[in-house]
């Protein structure tokens, strides 16, 4: 699947023939007789945005995906041009992600075709359907072993345009039933011309393929169109249109998740590196409930109280608490946690609505939500005073600004992995967890090498998380190699201390005055807790009870 290089600054050019208008008409006639709201849709590689600037000037909310560069920056460019707002990402599309579900997915003029196996075909309709709303519907083209084969296989192709000319030549191999061709791009600089040249492979498939394919990714089949006569599919098409529709029930989240929250402790090579890890999926849903958080707000909290609850655990007495806060400059405003030695979490954001566009990969932007400032980490140990460390956030994605800490802070070699992945149908939480490892003053620079090796090639703690959803897999994945010794469970919640008479006490600490002027006010007061989102009410005989016992 080669990106497009030379050819994208002039393949608007040699596409000014290409039936952008009847695609157009067919997918928008498809959209009505399915009843495609005017909502969000993907345009599966997009190219530089031709018809996904179509449907965008037809109400659609677009997103663009193609996997070059080149051509994503035409398509950017054009969107500037026409003031369109329409979100581009540049990811493989057997690859893709986005930040939730969509109404419908378009692929047209033959990308379907850069994907040269059945397992690139099946990975790709399989996201499609991840990423499809329930009932979406999946509108694409390809051409067929026909077209290749009898028709442009083997024939060389030549255009001459006023500033460009092209050379494309095919070769078909009727064995893999692939065609390679090569494009030879002339491109007019003043009075001379450049020469460059591009490969390209693409597969031929017939529409029984294309109907297991879409079975296997739990897609249904709907109906095909010859797309050159509108008419029934034959021996002889040469472009095939396909409408399969997303109808697989969607697993909710109380019905998916089986396993307790829980954190591990662990050492391995000879106790020359210390671990934690830990499942948080249900005390994550937890808090996302407790605040009504947005899918970016409970990302961001949900990683931090993950790196709380395995910081807690490091800490040696019953009483002692561990507060993590993100003070940044962002949307989000400032993040706290805490969490005890014994897996109990508890914390809040001061703006638990914050909505963000997907960062540039397509993923919730943490980063963005958090912006610039700082971490800090102050640990209650029963000591005079209370320990306080600092740093400047590096990324405000959390668990890159944790290992930081660890290295300038406390001077231990550390790296922390942290995620939460959300449900794309009730934006629940579907996955959350992360891991700490730490080195030894002693471990070995064998140990250290090895170690580095392994999580240079680790995956995303959500994606280690899908594969197998237990604290015990990411230690696995982490130290390969290396024997592991676990030392210790805990089971992982939400808590919060909080209590009528603890809020009581509070309300009296501030004064007689203070609560005289809330007699005064002639209403009950409610107090909220920060923490865990509960309201404790107070009525007037109970203030006046407050103030006698002062």
């Amino acid at each position: 699947m080669d990106s497009y290089t030379s050819l994208a600054k002039c393949y608007d050019i040699f596409m000014d023939d290409t039936p952008y208008d009847e695609w157009l008409d067919y997918v928008l006639e498809v959209f009505e007789r399915y009843e495609v709201p005017k909502e969000l849709v993907l345009d599966l590689g997009c190219g530089t945005g031709i018809f996904t600037r179509m449907l965008s000037r037809k109400g659609y909310d677009m997103i663009g995906v193609d996997i070059s560069c080149d051509m994503l920056q035409i398509a950017k460019n054009k969107n500037d041009e026409e003031g369109l707002d329409i979100l581009y990402l540049m990811q493989d599309m057997r690859e893709f992600e986005l930040y939730g579900t969509v109404r419908a997915v378009v692929s047209v003029c033959d990308s379907i075709n850069y994907l040269l196996s059945d397992e690139d075909v099946i990975t790709t309709f399989k996201l499609v359907e991840n990423y499809l709303d329930k009932d979406g519907i999946f509108v694409f083209d390809f051409n067929t072993v026909y077209k290749y084969r009898e028709v442009i296989g083997d024939c060389t192709i030549a255009e001459n345009r006023d500033d460009y000319s092209f050379i494309w030549e095919n070769f078909y191999s009727d064995e893999d039933r692939i065609n390679e061709y090569d494009l030879t791009i002339f491109s007019k600089e003043g009075e001379l011309y450049s020469k460059s040249t591009e490969t390209h492979y693409q597969r031929g498939y017939t529409l029984l393929q294309m109907k297991q394919f879409i079975k296997e990714a739990g897609l249904e089949f709907l109906e095909a169109s010859d797309a050159d006569s509108k008419d029934d599919v034959s021996d002889t098409s040469q472009r095939i249109h396909i409408v399969a529709k997303c109808v697989k029930p969607k697993t909710t989240y109380k019905e998916e998740r089986k396993i307790m929250d829980k954190m591990i402790r662990a050492t391995a090579a000879n106790a020359q590196i210390r671990a934690f890890a830990c499942v948080s999926c249900d005390t994550v849903e937890e808090a996302r409930k407790r605040h009504g958080l947005s899918p970016v707000a409970t990302a961001a909290l949900g990683r931090l109280m993950s790196g709380a609850v395995m910081m807690g655990a490091m800490l040696k007495g019953d009483d002692d608490i561990v507060t993590l806060q993100l003070i940044g400059d962002g949307p989000l405003g400032k993040a706290t946690v805490t969490a005890d030695s014994m897996g109990r979490v508890k914390g809040y954001v001061d703006n638990p609505n914050v909505m963000l566009p997907p960062n540039s990969l397509g993923k919730l932007d943490v980063g963005g939500a958090v912006g610039k400032g700082y971490l800090q980490v102050i640990k209650d140990m029963g000591l005079k005073e209370p320990y306080s460390g600092q740093v400047m956030l590096q990324t405000g994605e959390v668990a890159e600004d944790l290992t930081y800490y660890f290295v300038t802070s406390e001077q231990i070699p550390s790296s922390v992995g942290l995620g939460v992945l959300m449900n794309k149908d009730d934006a629940s939480v579907k996955r959350a967890g992360g891991f700490i490892i730490q080195l030894m003053p002693f471990a070995s620079d064998e140990v250290l090498e090895k170690l580095e090796e392994n999580i240079k090639n680790l995956e995303p703690v959500t994606k280690m998380l899908e594969t197998r959803d237990e604290p015990e897999y990411l230690l696995e994945c982490l130290l390969k190699g290396f024997d592991i010794d676990y030392t210790d469970e805990l089971p992982i919640k939400f808590f919060c201390n909080c209590d009528k008479d603890r809020v009581k006490k509070a309300l009296i600490s501030v004064g007689k005055k203070e609560l005289k002027a809330m007699i005064d006010d002639g209403k009950p007061i409610s107090v909220n807790c920060h923490f865990c989102n509960t309201d404790y009410e107070f009525t007037l005989d109970e203030l006046k009870a407050m103030v006698r016992e002062l």
